[in-house]
């Protein structure tokens, strides 16, 4: 006899399965969750860099403003996650006054914003790990057996859903690389300016993230695809990048016009990859002035 799977979980894997944006999947297994568990009232993810050690705040389901967006602090500074790493188990913090006493940014952002007690999930990607899953409750004392062992069960679909994102990312990524190599052979410009322009990037997006609605996930991929702020140069003749003498007023405009000629370039090679990154593409998501 086949049977219908009851409405809530067929919408719930509708969504996971959907062209949905990480965030807007966060925010539904977060309203999923709270169902059950109504004192859940933040669920969070940070991606690790193993290369520079840092964790990066990447999305949130607060229900409001999040203290901890456009946050990142190196794994090494916390003892607490380096031994869920260690031990590959989850942490269960009932009382977060236990960190009252530890001089972290994070930790006092949290509590002032009334989160209560914690649970923490390591992500792994091919035994490697990829951030932490942060459940924080508005009550003491809720983590109870049953309450952790949903909530893992949340965190292997929502660890599914970063992994796929990361490897959607890490094609389209592949193809950042190759381009920036080809823009470094025509040009000579060093990766240290490159890797220094993608910095300089995301300190910038952060500064103005609040002012401007940018989130952690845009932040991210503004990051990513900095490396190419010079790709469009291609379209710029060799002559006149290499005249050694000053540019008339027609031959600056037309150097100025490499900025939205490597827009168009980025933007093509989204469609061309069809990689549903579409939400990260410039012309789908204004930039500041």
């Amino acid at each position: 006899m086949i049977q219908t799977a009851p409405t809530g979980r067929t919408d719930l894997l509708q969504c996971l399965n959907s062209g949905a944006t990480l965030q807007e999947k966060l925010h539904y297994l977060h309203q999923t969750v709270r169902q059950r568990y109504p004192f859940i009232c933040r669920i969070a993810v940070a991606l690790y860099d193993r290369h520079t050690d840092l964790l990066t705040t990447f999305a949130h389901s607060s229900g409001g403003s999040d203290p901890l967006s456009h946050y990142q602090a190196p794994l090494s500074d916390s003892v607490s996650l380096q031994r869920i790493v260690e031990r590959r188990r989850p942490r269960i913090v009932n009382d977060m006054r236990l960190f009252s006493r530890v001089p972290r940014l994070h930790v006092h952002r949290l509590q002032s914003a009334g989160y209560i007690a914690s649970y923490t999930l390591p992500m792994y990607q091919d035994g490697e790990l990829i951030g932490f899953i942060f459940y924080n409750a508005d009550q003491r004392n809720v983590f109870a057996s049953d309450v952790c062992h949903y909530l893992d069960l949340i965190g292997q679909l929502l660890t599914l859903s970063v992994s796929h994102e990361l490897g959607e990312l890490k094609s389209l990524l592949a193809a950042i690389k190759t381009a920036v190599e080809i823009t470094h052979h025509f040009h000579e410009d060093t990766g240290t300016h490159v890797n220094r322009m993608a910095h300089y990037t995301r300190l910038i997006a952060i500064g103005i993230a609040d002012s401007h609605q940018l989130n952690d996930e845009f932040i991210e991929m503004l990051f990513s695809f900095a490396p190419l702020h010079d790709i469009g140069k291609i379209g710029i003749p060799d002559s006149l990048l290499s005249k050694p003498g000053a540019l008339t007023a027609d031959e600056f405009t037309l150097i100025k016009s490499h900025t939205t000629k490597g827009r168009e370039i980025v933007d093509t090679m989204l469609a061309n990859f069809s990689l549903s990154l579409r939400r990260y593409s410039t012309q789908h998501r204004p930039l500041p002035p």
